[in-house]
């Protein structure tokens, strides 16, 4: 499409002042908001959710992707609940001090389980929870995630 007579100024001006028109990364809309701390913890949680980040990113990417609440809720989709602020909140304490996720987003998950205790543990020292024990009563309340491929939505 080509935009004739000086419209594409003013109509960039207005996206720019729009709520919302931030950016767009890998499908997912960046917030407009993001956390200025995220707790060391979280990046080590995201790392042993997400094994994949640990081969190619640094502790810096991974803690300036978190730092955004809704690539937080990707890693982590136990806070999909949280509003951006709690989510700010959330990823500037420790994974220990966090409320329990709802892991409900868990219950069909094909990977294991990891807890925030398991999560923040060294991977060849760590037992997850197998993926046959994923039936409601059976997932720990503290459940943090499932192991994943791959890098969570959002990461930029």
């Amino acid at each position: 499409m080509i935009l004739r007579g000086g419209t594409v100024g003013p109509m960039l001006a207005v996206c720019l002042l729009a709520v919302g028109c931030k950016a767009k990364e890998l499908g997912a809309h960046v917030s407009p908001t993001q956390a200025t701390q995220v707790d060391p913890t979280w990046i080590t949680a995201t790392r042993n959710c997400w094994p994949d980040l640990s081969k190619a990113h640094k502790d810096k990417f991974i803690a300036n992707s978190l730092a955004d609440p809704i690539a937080f809720r990707g890693a982590f989709a136990g806070f999909a609940s949280y509003s951006d602020a709690q989510v700010e909140s959330i990823a500037a304490h420790n994974v220990g001090d966090s409320p329990d996720p709802d892991t409900s987003s868990l219950r069909n998950a094909n990977a294991p389980l990891l807890t925030r205790t398991q999560a923040l543990a060294p991977p060849a020292t760590r037992t997850a929870n197998a993926p046959d024990t994923h039936d409601a009563a059976q997932i720990p309340p503290d459940t943090l995630c499932a192991i994943h491929p791959g890098t969570p939505v959002g990461f930029r």
